[in-house]
């Protein structure tokens, strides 16, 4: 899994780099083997004005999927990217359980009908 960082706006030290990269494989530590990308983007949307303003945009690409995007906001940096994480994780593991389940779908009605040479709604009474 490779793990990018960016921000325009707030200042990336390295221990705070290292801090979120090593956040960011403690979350995804058991999905690593599904997870090609992650892009995390950093934003401080109102400067120094503060209130609930630091963003976090994660972004996490599977192969054969479409990109999983999700964006969280909050007053620390912290909460930000904790939410963002989580989330982004979470919303993998459901799309790919999914998918698996369709997989699994599709595999049982190709074999019956390889075995029968029909397909499933066409042995249905119901149907007829």
């Amino acid at each position: 899994m490779k793990i990018q960082i960016y921000s325009n706006d707030i200042n990336l030290t390295d221990p705070l780099k290292l801090s979120i990269e090593a956040q960011a494989e403690k979350r995804a530590a058991r999905h690593v083997d599904r997870i090609d990308t992650m892009v995390i983007r950093i934003k401080d949307l109102n400067g120094p004005k503060g209130g609930k303003d630091k963003q976090c945009t994660v972004e996490i690409h599977q192969a054969g999927q479409a990109p999983i995007v999700v964006t969280k906001q909050s007053e620390s940096l912290a909460k930000a990217i904790n939410k963002a994480l989580g989330r982004a994780v979470r919303t993998s593991v459901r799309k790919t359980r999914k998918q698996n389940v369709y997989s699994a779908v599709r595999r049982r009605r190709d074999k019956f009908k390889e075995l029968f040479g029909r397909t499933m709604q066409d042995s249905d009474p119901v149907n007829q």
